[in-house]
């Protein structure tokens, strides 16, 4: 009786834990907007998730559309924003099939145009320096989703520092951190990261971040997708695929701000002679900002099946670990 005893508590450990790692992976989410920048995972970080499921949409598609006025080059949020979609309809099909934004370079580029509209994305006049509003950006995304009926299957998490400030629910304005970006990774979400250049001329961008090697301390490398050059394919002004993963050349902490290096297409793919991808590049230096999450939330179903297996693992390991003995009156 002992030896079952102690297996029925082992099983039961383990369905404690299954149970948990929603509410724990919630727990390092909320600590980690608590306590803002002071919070960050003593261990190293090493998670690069795969970049086939991502979408490959090159913002500046959206030129060749007239009533845009050229607006591809500030088209950077809205167009990260449909390679998002595209990875959630990749990684999460019997949830989302193609709703979120289509099956075809063409009808990613009509769902840009979408969010172009409901984003208030401005072209860059004399007295405009154009782009999205961190502000306009997090209420349009939320409304997009709960337009084609996900609200209840995407959960939207958000962290914007006093530059990029944003008045939401579910926004904890306090600086991007690296336990944001872990928690994300980990829960295989799409991962919006807005950043600021660095240079007097200022201005902003935005990339999905796929994957993170941190060291513990205060450098890494960061992984993502660029919608300036997201595609290692272009024919003309055609963008071919697949998707290409762009890779920092620094990443690190510096007086309590994550500062990004990489390269960065200088020029524009769809009008530069091959070969492509580009080598017309730069060196852009630029602080996150803020980040936005988009986690799909389990499905009762599975909580259920969960538990279910929980409840088969205990009756098995109690049944094989100490049969039972004839009862003596």
């Amino acid at each position: 009786m002992n030896d079952r005893r102690i297996y029925f508590t082992q099983a039961i450990g383990i369905a404690g834990k299954i149970a948990s790692i929603t509410l724990r992976k919630a727990l390092i989410a909320t600590s980690a907007i608590l306590l803002g920048t002071s919070l960050l995972k003593a261990q190293s970080f090493d998670l690069v998730n795969g970049v086939t499921n991502y979408g490959w949409l090159d913002q500046h598609s959206l030129d060749n559309i007239n009533s845009n006025n050229f607006i591809g080059n500030e088209a950077c949020v809205p167009t990260s924003s449909v390679n998002a979609f595209t990875y959630l309809q990749n990684t999460y099909g019997s949830i989302f099939g193609t709703n979120l934004s289509g099956s075809s370079y063409a009808e990613w580029v009509n769902t840009d145009q979408e969010l172009i509209n409901l984003y208030g994305t401005q072209a860059r006049t004399a007295t405009n320096g154009g782009g999205t509003t961190p502000q306009n950006f997090v209420n349009g995304i939320q409304s997009y989703i709960q337009s084609n009926g996900f609200a209840s299957d995407i959960s939207i998490s958000s962290m914007y520092s006093s530059q990029a400030s944003v008045t939401n629910s579910f926004n904890s304005n306090s600086t991007i951190t690296i336990p944001f970006i872990e928690t994300a990774l980990e829960d295989n979400a799409a991962l919006l990261v807005s950043i600021d250049y660095t240079g007097t001329n200022g201005g902003g961008h935005e990339i999905l971040v796929n994957g993170l090697q941190w060291n513990g301390t205060d450098s890494g490398t960061l992984y993502f997708v660029d919608p300036l050059d997201p595609s290692q394919q272009y024919n003309g002004t055609n963008v071919l695929g697949p998707t290409l993963q762009t890779e920092s050349e620094s990443f690190t902490k510096t007086n309590g701000e994550l500062l990004l290096t990489y390269s960065q297409l200088h020029d524009n793919n769809l009008t530069n002679s091959p070969p492509n991808p580009a080598d017309d590049t730069i060196i852009a230096q630029a602080y996150v900002r803020g980040g936005l999450s988009l986690t799909v939330v389990p499905e009762p179903s599975t909580y259920a099946l969960l538990a279910l297996g929980a409840l088969f693992l205990i009756i098995a390991l109690s049944r094989r670990s100490s049969p039972l003995t004839p009862r003596v009156e």
